[in-house]
């Protein structure tokens, strides 16, 4: 769907990964193998989820829908660097919706890094309650001031990048998207401002191992980090490199 684009007309994208509803399971089946579907639904159970089923006319069930925070779903509670590396994991995932063509957006419980709202479930016997806490303001403000603290590491990230994001003309809904297939563990994007005249390259390792790769990028800097680049570049697990 995402592959080299360019756009005449008035034909925006909404890129999101995540809202006030469970994450869709249908429209997957048609891309991922079973077994892919079925280890998303082990996932989820294993990190305090919960799954909606719908009846089919033969008398089966098919799992259409994850109720659970997208944190809590690509956290990794078993690396001993449990926090650091799920905050990593996550901020990856929405530097994905970042960095596509389109317009991206952030569900404000990605923002702030809420994680499973287990008692409103409880509470509704709804499912669809995990992600729709209703939180105080005051609550949240001691959280994102207080150190070291999950929702003000995740705000800090996200906050980082979209401000990156804001002066990078390339990223313009109406540029240009060009896909760059360079290693499995790597997505890659060429993003280009609608007149031309700036150019960034969205590199994010979406595995757990460093992996290098080999690119024309000599003297490109990261806006992210303010780091220049030549020769081979190194991406460490779930790093984010913006070049330009």
């Amino acid at each position: 769907m995402f592959g080299d684009i360019d756009f005449d007309g008035i034909i925006y994208f909404y890129n999101f990964t995540a809202s006030h509803d469970g994450i869709g399971l249908l429209p997957a089946h048609n891309i991922l193998a079973i077994d892919r579907i079925q280890g998303l639904i082990d996932k989820t159970e294993e990190s305090g989820g919960r799954v909606s089923y719908k009846s089919n006319a033969d008398g089966t069930k098919t799992a259409y829908e994850l109720n659970i925070s997208l944190f809590d779903l690509l956290s990794d509670s078993g690396n001993e660097r449990g926090l650091e590396v799920s905050i990593k994991r996550f901020t990856a995932s929405q530097a994905i919706a970042l960095s596509l063509i389109g317009v991206p957006a952030l569900y404000y419980h990605s923002i702030i890094g809420s994680r499973n709202y287990n008692e409103g479930v409880e509470k509704t016997g709804s499912n669809r309650t995990i992600n729709r806490e209703k939180v105080y303001i005051e609550n949240v403000i001691n959280e994102l001031e207080m150190d070291g603290s999950t929702r003000k590491l995740v705000f800090q990230r996200l906050a980082s990048m979209i401000r990156a994001r804001r002066d990078l003309r390339a990223f313009h809904p109406r540029g240009k998207q060009k896909v760059l297939s360079l290693r499995p563990e790597i997505f890659c994007l060429e993003r280009s401002s609608p007149e031309g005249d700036e150019t960034v390259l969205s590199l994010i390792n979406v595995s757990g191992k460093r992996v290098a790769v080999s690119l024309d990028h000599t003297g490109k800097r990261d806006v992210l980090s303010g780091r220049i680049f030549s020769g081979e570049i190194s991406l460490a697990p779930y790093e984010v490199l913006w070049l330009k």
